[in-house]
Formats: structure tokens, C-alpha cells, sequence
């Protein structure tokens, strides 16, 4: 074969679907300057947002592609179009992200001194190379194209009113053909050239009016770019709060399918889906050598001890000098029952073990909403169970039987194996309807006998524990001033809502984990810092604002249930001292000594040794 014909192989290789992004970040001396509202300047935020960006992408270990290239630089790198200057390919390729580019990022990636980076080029550069990058991909493996600008716009110089805007209104025509999803993030535009008062998006709470805007002439040109392509445009003040997390890695939703066995010949089919579930916290971490940091495999060995005849396999020779290494095949499984060793060999398992079944949901009896109690309700997600797409006739029946269900209020509870591996299990079916009209049901686990734990807690029966109706109403008032239903204020309707939602808090974990990861490999010779992440804070510490809705409350609180100090009844000592020597020797008199007032020492010199008679069976006593 040849070396063209191996190359041809190479490429023909089977990749997985991603999306493909060009950032364009803007490197010139304009980005120098301090951001309106910050000590910071905009390059240090463009560069924390594309950090961020990539980030997440690296820790959810997305097959998304990305290519950097800088506008604006000092030295020029651009294979591509080599009619541009200032334009600097980091790689001329497509590639995923990677710890080594956050490295470029935070150390190499400089503002130029003397230019100016000129978006107009950087964006026909980059719509340029998207084009080629489609062209030599396969059919259905790009999902999506997107062109990523991170400037302040403060670099652009007005040569040519009429040049640029006939190369905007390019620009737009080429991301249309392309389908590309346009985002900007830094500039504040406020308004379109001609929209009056409509805007992108904006850090500000008052819409101005068009006669209070006056745009620059890059910002206008931008916007009519945007507008075209209807892309967005975001502040670095709106952008970091919405990226300055991590996010797991995505998992590819799909319906398991099951027949709801109502009867011998009556099934309704359904689509099984995992609503919530915990995610998978572990990390595919791999032994490393400490000193070379190189990686280590780990083999397992199977050993006799020595002295151990319980058990003599002939085909094994024997060997006196140290133990005796066993085959893999000759190790079964044995069973601890105190100090008793019960082996249990794979025969067994066959013959004594659980016998596999194909998976089934077979109805058992249905049951009274009421009698399911929250505290049956199982770990272990919520399934979604829905008819197939695309058959009718199952639709109208498992409707049927959610409505009957949600009318008699009852819950079915059936006999549920998910595949031949598992043991079956109880689940408990409730009827739902969705709020876009769709009915289905909602699977639960519940517990067996051996599951449930006898807690028992002591009656109080004692009048006088019970609150008085002064204290329930100061509680009531706590509870109600730091109601979270309606505590968070929507800035783009105005309106108070939900706030703290389950799908909008992420895992503090993972936070951390993927912190101190990032950190590591960022940073291999330092020791861990102590991560301050607002994200954790909003979990940790109330809002100021339910505080001081709840400060009448507390008082009235504080008011209602009156505190008295009781005194401690512990022995007084120093608990600096060895709790051992302070058990040992208990104090008996006042000056702490750990011997009576009327005791003393013994001298050695008080002792009287004769004969035979030992040192410490003679005690000389005071008279």
C-alpha cells in the first residue's frame, strides 16, 4: 500500500459527531485598557471566558473541535490567508480542547503594544476557514458551526465607511450559507443601527431610547452582523456568571422499551426514560510512578500463604520456599460467616443462584395513592414512562389508563426487571400528565422487607415542650420571610420567582474535584490553594436579601424563646492535658493533687529490705 493510500485510510477513520468553533480573540493593544466597571483589563476577561470555555469542555471531555486564532497580534502566523497581517493561527487545525491550550492562554497570550486588532479581517478569516473546514468533512459529522468573537470593539479604525460595511454585509451572506451560530462577547451594544429601541443584550436596567444611543461606527457594524445572522452579543459581566462552572459530561438519553403486562394477552407498550439520576462522580485517574510520573500497571496475584495445607491441588507443584502462586481459574469465591470460610464455586452459583429472566413489567395490583407513603419511595431515579413514537393506538391506550388511574387516584404497582442481569424489583406507577397535554407514568422503586429500618423516636407527650401560639407565629414568620419560591428576581421580565431551582445549582463535588484537577495540571509544583468559588458561596450562605427580610422575625424569635444558661455539671480541669493521665490519676484534693489531704509519698529510704523479702512487699508507714 502506499503513502497515499494510507494517508486516504487515515482520514477515512470514523470520528463521532461534534461541533466546530472558531474563537477569535482579540489580542490587540487596545484590549490593554481597564473594562468599563472593573479593575481588570478586557483581555484578562476575554481570556477568563475562554479559560472557562474550554474548561468545560475538557473536564466533560466533549469530541467538539475548536481552533484559536488571535487578531491583532504582533507577529503574524496565517498560512490560510497569507494577504492578512496580524492574524495568528495557534493551530491550523481543528482540535478538541486541551489542558495545554489553557496553558497558552494564561502565559504566552499577551496584548500587543503598537497594534490593533480589526474584527472586520478576523471575521472574514474565520468564516474563510470554516468553509474549508466543511468542505473536507463527512456527511452528517459536523452538528454544528459556530464563530465565537471576544473583543471590546475599542481596536476598530474607520478607513473605509463603505468598504467595511459592503464586507459586513459579506460576512453575514457567508455565515447564512454556512449556517453558522455567531456570538460575541465584550462589547456593550445597547441597540441596532435602525431598531430604535430594541437591543442584543446589555448590563444596563433602562432601555434607551434611540435618541440617547450614539454607537460607534465598529459597534454599528457589528450589530448589523449580528442581526443578520441573528447572533448575540453578551458583556463579559453577563458571559462569566453563566460559564464560571463545570459541567458533567453529557450522556446520551435513550429509551429502554417495555410491555406493561395488564393481563395474559393484554400489553401496553411503553418507553422507559431515566429523569434524575445521580451522576457518576468517579474519574478515570491512572497509577502514576511519584518520582518519573510515569503511568504503572497494576497486576493481581493470586497466593497460598505458606503453611497452609488445608487444600493441595496436585497439578500446582509445591514449593517450600515461599508461597504458593495459584491460577486465576483456580480461585472461586468463599463466603465469611465469622470465623467460618464457606467456598462457593461457580457450579454452585449455576445451580443455587438466582435464575435469570428476560426483562418484564408485569402489573401485580394496583393501590390507593394514599397508601404509598414518601418514606417507601426508593433511591435510584424517577423513569419517565411514555408510549412509542409513531404508535397510536398504544398512546390511546396508556392514556386511557392514566386517566382511569389520576380519576380512581390510585398508583399500579408492578413486578419490574430492567434486563437479565438484574433482580427483579417493586415499582410503583403514578399517573401523570404533563403540562403540555401528555400522559404518562412515573416510575418509582420501593423497598422489600429486609430494606426498611426500625427507628423509634421517644413520644412527646409533655405539655411542656409543645410551642405556644406566640412561638408558632414567630416561625411562621421566619419560614415565610425566607420563602426561596419567590425570592429571585428576574431581570429580563421584572418578575420574582423561583430561586435556587435543582436544575440550576450544581454539584459543590464536582466543583471542587474539577477545580483542584484544573489546578494540578496547570500547576504541578504547587500546593492546592483554598478555592473560593461564588457558585459555592450562593449554596453556603443565605441571601443578604432574605437576611434582611428576616431580621424582624429572628427578633421576634429570640423574644418568644427565651434562652436561660444552664450551669455545667463536668468536673473542672485542664483539658490541654493527656484525657489518659487525667482518667488514670482522678484529682482528689483541692490543690489537684491525685492523692488524699491526708496521704503522702513514699521514699525510697522509708523502705526496710531483709532477707529474701522483696522491695515492694514492704512498706514502712508513718507513725
Amino acid at each position: 500500500m502506499s503513502d497515499d493510500d494510507e494517508a486516504t485510510f487515515k482520514r477515512s477513520k470514523k470520528t463521532s459527531k461534534h461541533e466546530c468553533t472558531v474563537v477569535l480573540l482579540d489580542v490587540g493593544s487596545n484590549m490593554a485598557a481597564p473594562e468599563a466597571g472593573s479593575e481588570r483589563c478586557a483581555l484578562d476577561l476575554a481570556k477568563e471566558v475562554l479559560d472557562w470555555i474550554l474548561t468545560r469542555k475538557i473536564f466533560s471531555k466533549s469530541p467538539d473541535e475548536f481552533t484559536l486564532i488571535l487578531f491583532g497580534s504582533d507577529e503574524t502566523r496565517n498560512s490560510f490567508a497569507s494577504g492578512t497581517e496580524n492574524i495568528y493561527f495557534c493551530e491550523e487545525e481543528m482540535q478538541t480542547a486541551k489542558i495545554d491550550w489553557l496553558k497558552l492562554i494564561d502565559k504566552e497570550v499577551k496584548p500587543s503594544k503598537h497594534v490593533q486588532g480589526d474584527f472586520i479581517a478576523a471575521l472574514i478569516v474565520a468564516v474563510d476557514y470554516m468553509r474549508s473546514c466543511l468542505e473536507g468533512a463527512q456527511e452528517n459529522e459536523i452538528t454544528g458551526r459556530n464563530i465565537l468573537l471576544l473583543t471590546n470593539l475599542a481596536g476598530y479604525v474607520e478607513d473605509d465607511l463603505a468598504s467595511d460595511s459592503s464586507d459586513a454585509i459579506a460576512i453575514a451572506n457567508g455565515m447564512k450559507a454556512l449556517d453558522v451560530n455567531f456570538s460575541v462577547i465584550g462589547p456593550s451594544v445597547r441597540s441596532w443601527g435602525d431598531g430604535g429601541d430594541e437591543r442584543i443584550r446589555t448590563s444596563g436596567d433602562i432601555s434607551p431610547t434611540k435618541d440617547d444611543v450614539k454607537m460607534e461606527i465598529g459597534e454599528r457594524i457589528l450589530s448589523d452582523i449580528a442581526k443578520r445572522v441573528d447572533g448575540v452579543i453578551y458583556t463579559f459581566k453577563e458571559a462569566l456568571p453563566m460559564l464560571q462552572h463545570f459541567v458533567p459530561r453529557k450522556v446520551n438519553i435513550r429509551g429502554q422499551r417495555f410491555f406493561l403486562e395488564l393481563g395474559e394477552d393484554l400489553k401496553l407498550p411503553l418507553v422507559l426514560f431515566k429523569k434524575n439520576q445521580e451522576p457518576d462522580m468517579k474519574m478515570n485517574f491512572a497509577k502514576m510512578d511519584q518520582t518519573s510520573g510515569a503511568e504503572v500497571k497494576r497486576q493481581t496475584i493470586y497466593e497460598r500463604p505458606v503453611g497452609d495445607d488445608s487444600t493441595q491441588n496436585a497439578a500446582l507443584p509445591a514449593s517450600n520456599s515461599g508461597p504458593q502462586v495459584l491460577r486465576k481459574e483456580d480461585v472461586i469465591k468463599g463466603y465469611t460467616f465469622g470465623s467460618t470460610v464457606v467456598p462457593f464455586n461457580d457450579e454452585d452459583e449455576k445451580e443455587y443462584g438466582w435464575k435469570r429472566e428476560s426483562r418484564c413489567m408485569k402489573l401485580l395490583q394496583f393501590s390507593k395513592r394514599s397508601d404509598i407513603l414518601e418514606h417507601y419511595l426508593m433511591d435510584g431515579g424517577v423513569y419517565y414512562c411514555i408510549p412509542p413514537a409513531n404508535d397510536q393506538e398504544g398512546a390511546t391506550a396508556v392514556s386511557a389508563l392514566v386517566r382511569a388511574m389520576l380519576e380512581e387516584d390510585s398508583v399500579a404497582l408492578v413486578r419490574y426487571v430492567y434486563n437479565a442481569a438484574s433482580s427483579p424489583r417493586i415499582m410503583a406507577l403514578f399517573p401523570r400528565t404533563s403540562r403540555k397535554g401528555v400522559d404518562m407514568l412515573m416510575g418509582i422503586l420501593l423497598p422489600f422487607y429486609e430494606d426498611f429500618r426500625g427507628l423509634e423516636f421517644p413520644p412527646i407527650d409533655d405539655d411542656l415542650y409543645k410551642p405556644k401560639a406566640e412561638q408558632m407565629r414567630a416561625v411562621e414568620a421566619l419560614v415565610d420571610a425566607m420563602d426561596l419560591s419567590k425570592s429571585y428576581l428576574d431581570p429580563e421580565t421584572g418578575e420574582y420567582g423561583e430561586d435556587l431551582r435543582p436544575r440550576n445549582v450544581p454539584n459543590p463535588k464536582l466543583q471542587r474535584v474539577c477545580e483542584a484537577m484544573k489546578h494540578r495540571a496547570l500547576h504541578p509544583g504547587e500546593e492546592l490553594p483554598e478555592f473560593k468559588s461564588h457558585i459555592l458561596n450562593q449554596l453556603f450562605e443565605p441571601r443578604p436579601s432574605l437576611l434582611k427580610l428576616a431580621s424582624e422575625p429572628l427578633a421576634w424569635i429570640k423574644k418568644s424563646f427565651v434562652l436561660q444558661e444552664v450551669p455545667s455539671r463536668k468536673r473542672k480541669g485542664n483539658f490541654n492535658e493527656d484525657p489518659l493521665s487525667i482518667d488514670a490519676f482522678p484529682s482528689f484534693g483541692e490543690d489537684g493533687s491525685s492523692l488524699p489531704a491526708d496521704g503522702r509519698f513514699i521514699g525510697v529510704d522509708e523502705v526496710k529490705v531483709e532477707g529474701d523479702t522483696k522491695t515492694e512487699d514492704i512498706v514502712k508507714t508513718e507513725e
